[in-house]
């Protein structure tokens, strides 16, 4: 069979995933750690605490031109151009989709599993007693647990070394139920919002229909997240709210 490396195609990317850290290369962008990365909104930032604090949520959608002009100086490498900006109809701020593995379970389920069992001084650190209830139904769970999930074990007193796919567990199958009795009712309620929005974007044959739901309850999540104190609205966080619109593209 011959190949006829002369041949042009066509070829058409609707979103590009990438995580934080290496959407600094092909978007030409500063540092997160310095500056955010292609933000959806033309966020004011705050910085107290030594953070960067992104409260807003009705903020102005930040259009490609903008981008391409690079409006937003603070936010680009000096003297550099993206490539993403050659591609043609490729939006490199909509079109650059979070990841969410890594957004939703390495990021915000482990957060609020060390907030609530390994982290002090916070408003809902778990008492000890609840940290052993929680481990007893964890284990009691083990054997209930279909083989089409890798991972059956779940040590509570080591969240921090968990694996995707048990913070994924945690979130989207049996964290409602486990921590019905052990988190107090206002932090319940507040996890709440997330597992629905969770589930949602995860069930191909509703998030279409309720992707709009699924982010009113991702922005009422962000807004109460000052439960656990006003430094935790950082750039991550902020991210969960255009999750929705991702969903809606891929």
């Amino acid at each position: 069979m011959a190949w006829n490396c002369m041949e042009n195609y066509i070829v058409s990317s609707s979103s590009v995933s990438l995580l934080t850290p290496q959407r600094e290369h092909p978007s030409s962008a500063a540092s997160h750690q310095v500056r955010s990365l292609l933000v959806r909104g033309v966020l004011s930032e705050e910085k107290p605490w030594h953070k960067r604090i992104y409260a807003e949520i009705d903020c102005a959608k930040r259009p490609r031109e903008s981008f391409e002009r690079q409006s937003q100086p603070q936010h680009h490498l000096e003297n550099a151009i993206s490539p993403l900006t050659r591609i043609k109809n490729f939006d490199p701020v909509g079109s650059t989709i979070l990841e969410i593995m890594h957004l939703f379970y390495l990021g915000g389920m482990k957060w609020l599993l060390e907030k609530w069992i390994l982290r002090k001084a916070n408003p809902a650190r778990l008492k000890l007693i609840e940290v052993k209830k929680l481990t007893k139904i964890m284990a009691m769970l083990k054997s209930d647990i279909p083989s089409d999930f890798q991972r059956n074990e779940f040590d509570v007193n080591q969240v921090s070394r968990w694996k995707a796919t048990q913070y994924r567990f945690m979130l989207n199958y049996c964290g409602a139920v486990v921590l019905r009795r052990i988190l107090s009712p206002v932090f319940y309620e507040h996890f709440l919002l997330l597992v629905v929005a969770s589930r949602i974007l995860n069930r191909k044959d509703v998030v279409r229909t309720h992707s709009d739901y699924a982010e009113n309850l991702l922005i009422k999540f962000f807004t109460l997240l000052e439960l656990y104190g006003p430094h935790c609205k950082v750039l991550s966080w902020h991210n969960f709210i255009h999750v929705a619109d991702d969903a809606k593209k891929i």
